[in-house]
């Protein structure tokens, strides 16, 4: 196509190596990925340089997790191609165990730097499977600009898939130009960490020095309310424990998923059984907290 040629000469002649740099851009939309070549010519020899592009229609990511706040955000960067979109519409899952924020929807024009308007520039609607968002007034007739949505859910780890991972999908509808339609789909996905899908942790240290284990137990990293709950640990192996070493401490759930030790539960109901060589500590009832029970075992 004589259209799609570019031909570049050098009326003196070339005395010297020269390199030459240029941008193409791809003029229609493109649904999954693209294969593109490109030849050139010279001095009747051939080299063609080529690669796949992929849509650029819809980009869906996990955002920042606060354990503490028990959170998670999402991220879905819209049309960063840059094509012309009219009744465009944006059906997203969300999946069991996972629960919209209603307030944290923020929808940004990145190409104007501005914060687009709820009920104006766009609406949410609440469906059974999660929620539907379209275009609304001039955006819904022409949208063109790279837009970014983010919103916020919590989670429940009594409810995280039996692989463990929870799979945030959206699909989204439009209409170009020329009339044709078409459609983007992105998912994201979002593992919590083992002790919050356990709501537990066990670690142990050994000391030398004295031949002692120090073992650490954390309990509830989800700050459920707490009802007859107990730590119950039975050693094993050639160790014994260490008389009145057992200690319960609160805890404090970082937005990172680690915790902090917190005060030390005064007069604490921890008891061991000798028969069966088990510890239990009751934890406190109607609690809300995360607990650690340490204790000392010896070789």
């Amino acid at each position: 196509n004589a259209k799609k040629t570019m031909t570049i000469t050098f009326p003196d002649g070339l005395d010297q190596g020269v390199k030459i740099n240029y941008d193409s851009q791809v003029t229609s939309p493109i649904n999954g990925s693209v294969d593109l070549n490109n030849s050139v010519e010279s001095d009747n020899k051939t080299t063609t340089a080529g690669g796949s592009v992929d849509e650029e229609g819809l980009t869906k990511s996990l955002g920042a997790v606060d354990y503490n706040a028990k959170t998670v955000a999402w991220k879905l960067d819209i049309n960063e191609g840059r094509q012309t979109m009219s009744d465009w519409v944006l059906n997203d899952t969300i999946p069991n165990g996972l629960t919209i924020d209603p307030s944290s929807f923020v929808l940004t024009d990145n190409d104007n730097k501005q914060i687009l308007v709820q009920g104006t520039d766009y609406q949410i609607t609440e469906t059974n499977t999660g929620f539907k968002i379209e275009f609304l007034g001039a955006l819904k007739t022409s949208a063109k600009d790279y837009y970014t949505l983010t919103y916020k859910t919590s989670f429940d780890t009594n409810e995280v898939p039996s692989n463990g991972t929870w799979t945030n999908s959206a699909k989204a509808t439009w209409t170009d130009v020329n009339g044709d339609t078409h459609e983007n789909s992105g998912s994201a996905n979002f593992t919590p960490k083992v002790e919050f899908d356990n709501d537990g942790s066990k670690s142990g240290s050994y000391n030398a020095t004295n031949k002692t284990i120090t073992w650490t137990v954390v309990a509830n990293y989800n700050q459920r309310t707490l009802t007859d709950a107990t730590i119950s640990d039975q050693i094993v192996g050639d160790q014994d424990y260490v008389s009145d070493s057992a200690k319960l401490n609160e805890a404090t759930i970082n937005s990172d998923g680690s915790y902090s030790l917190g005060a030390q539960v005064s007069s604490p109901d921890i008891t061991f059984d000798s028969d069966s060589n088990t510890l239990t500590a009751k934890l406190p009832e109607g609690s809300t907290k995360a607990y650690v029970l340490t204790y000392e075992t010896s070789l």
